[in-house]
């Protein structure tokens, strides 16, 4: 048995979890969210076309460019599936996105869910930006 997984609302939520247990908590995002993904995107993989509502998938190439999307994004729900790969180009990124997504959820209370399927450094440096 498996502790229940929150996502908490106007907060940037990080998941670290099997794929199975990340893609049910994510499905019931609400209101859908703007999903970011990189060149892998195991969660998305089973979560397929069945979100609750209407999500808009976008495939990024690195963090810098996530960076540069949240700007112009006016959803109240956003998730960042972790890519290793985001932060391969520019390694001070990973910081750079944590405290973007945590500027973004102060300043306009979006739910925010960066989620993995297992740790690494870049994920440590994203959380530790986002939670400072």
């Amino acid at each position: 048995m498996h502790a229940e997984i929150v996502i908490r609302p106007a907060a940037v939520t990080v998941l670290v979890a099997p794929r199975e247990e990340v893609a049910l908590a994510v499905r019931e995002t609400n209101p859908s969210p703007l999903y970011f993904c990189g060149r892998t995107h195991p969660v998305l993989d089973v979560i397929g076309g069945m979100f609750a509502g209407d999500v808009d998938v976008w495939p990024v190439r690195d963090a810098r460019e996530i960076i540069l999307l949240l700007g112009e994004v006016k959803r109240q729900s956003i998730v960042v599936e972790h890519d290793p790969a985001f932060y391969a180009p520019c390694p001070e990124c990973a910081a750079a996105l944590g405290r973007t997504l945590r500027e973004r959820v102060q300043r306009s209370r979006t739910t925010v869910v960066y989620l993995a399927t297992r740790r690494d450094g870049w994920l440590d440096e994203v959380e530790e930006a986002a939670w400072s």
